[in-house]
C-alpha cells in the first residue's frame, strides 16, 4: 500500500513538473509576440516640445488589423533542437486612447493566432487586455511616465487548450529626443508578472533605446532598436532562475494610404539563463500588412 501511494505521489509530481514546463514554455514563446503586440510606443509628436499644446481632434477608438508572414529559426525557443518554419500571426486589436489635459487614458483588447505552415503542433493563440495611463508634465520635457496592467490568456491552436493566464503590472517612462532629423526613443520600465502557473511568475527590469527616421516624410520610415530585460523568476520549478534577454528589432514601414501600411520587420532575440536548457537565440523576419481604422466622436483637448 505504501509503495502504491509512493508511486502515485511520484507520478503526480512528475506530471506536475511536466505541466509547469509546458506552461512555462508557452509563456516563454509568447513573450516575443506579447512584446510586438504590446510594444510601448511614445506619443506621435515628433519635434513637438510643448506637451500641453492644443492637439488636433482625433477619434478615440481604432481598429487595427495586422497580417505578418515571417520565417522563424527556432520556433520552440530551444537551446538544442532548432525547428524552423514559416508562419503567420494575424491579429485584431481594438484601441481606446483619449487625452484630457495632462492625462491620457488608453485601453486595448487584442487577439492573435500564430499558425505554422509545417509544424502545426507549435500553433498558438492569445487574448490580451490592457489598460493604462500616461502623464504629461512640462517639467519632464519630452519624457512621459506611464503605468498599465495587462492580462493575457494563452491557448494552443485556435483558442483551444488553455495553457496559462498571465497578469502583468508595469510602470515606466519613455520619450522622444530629436537628433537632427532623427528621433531617439528611450524607454525604462519595471514590471511584475503573476500567473495561474507559478513557474511563469517573474519580476523584470527593462530598458530600451530606439532610433527612428524617415526616408520619405509621412510615407517611408525606418526604425532600429535594442531592448534588454533582466528577468527574475519567483515560483514553481523556475524558482531562482535568472535570465538576461536581448531583443533587437529593425524595420521599414511604407504608408500606402492613411490607413494601410506595408512593413518589413527583422527581429532577433537572445536569452541567457542560469537554468540549464533556457539559453536560446531566435531570428524572426518577414513582411506584414497593417490596417488601422480610427472611429468614434472626436473632441478637442481640454485645458
Amino acid at each position: 500500500m505504501y509503495k502504491a501511494r509512493s508511486a502515485c505521489a511520484a507520478l503526480l509530481a512528475a506530471t506536475s513538473s511536466v505541466a509547469f514546463a509546458q506552461d512555462d514554455t508557452a509563456a516563454q514563446r509568447a513573450d516575443a509576440r506579447l512584446a510586438r503586440l504590446q510594444r510601448e510606443r511614445p506619443e506621435p509628436r515628433r519635434f513637438k516640445f510643448n506637451l500641453l499644446a492644443e492637439e488636433a481632434p482625433k477619434p478615440p477608438f481604432a481598429l487595427v488589423l495586422t497580417l505578418p508572414v515571417t520565417y522563424n529559426t527556432n520556433i520552440d525557443t530551444s537551446d538544442t533542437d532548432h525547428r524552423q518554419d514559416l508562419h503567420t500571426d494575424p491579429s485584431a486589436e481594438l484601441d481606446y486612447d483619449q487625452r484630457t489635459g495632462t492625462v491620457r487614458l488608453f485601453a486595448r483588447v487584442i487577439a492573435d493566432a500564430d499558425n505554422y505552415f509545417e509544424h502545426e503542433d507549435a500553433d498558438a493563440s492569445m487574448l490580451v487586455g490592457k489598460v493604462g495611463v500616461k502623464m504629461f508634465d512640462e517639467k519632464l520635457g519630452n519624457f512621459i511616465p506611464y503605468a498599465h496592467y495587462s492580462g493575457a490568456l494563452l491557448f494552443g491552436r485556435n483558442f483551444q487548450d488553455h495553457q496559462v493566464t498571465l497578469h502583468t503590472f508595469t510602470v515606466g517612462v519613455n520619450g522622444q529626443i530629436p537628433v537632427g532629423k532623427l528621433v531617439l526613443v528611450p524607454d525604462f520600465q519595471l514590471s511584475r508578472r503573476f500567473a495561474s502557473d507559478s513557474g511563469a511568475e517573474r519580476s523584470q527590469v527593462g530598458a530600451g533605446l530606439e532610433l527612428d527616421g524617415d526616408f520619405i516624410p509621412d510615407r517611408l520610415s525606418w526604425s532600429i532598436g535594442e531592448t534588454v530585460q533582466f528577468r527574475h523568476y519567483t515560483g514553481g520549478t523556475n524558482q531562482g532562475r535568472h535570465d538576461v534577454n536581448f531583443q533587437t528589432a529593425a524595420g521599414l514601414s511604407y504608408a500606402l494610404t492613411s490607413t494601410v501600411t506595408i512593413e518589413l520587420d527583422f527581429n532577433f532575440e537572445r536569452n541567457s539563463s542560469n537554468r540549464a536548457g533556457k539559453d536560446y537565440s531566435v531570428f524572426d523576419f518577414g513582411p506584414a500588412i497593417g490596417i488601422k481604422v480610427p472611429f468614434g466622436p472626436t473632441k478637442k483637448l481640454l485645458k
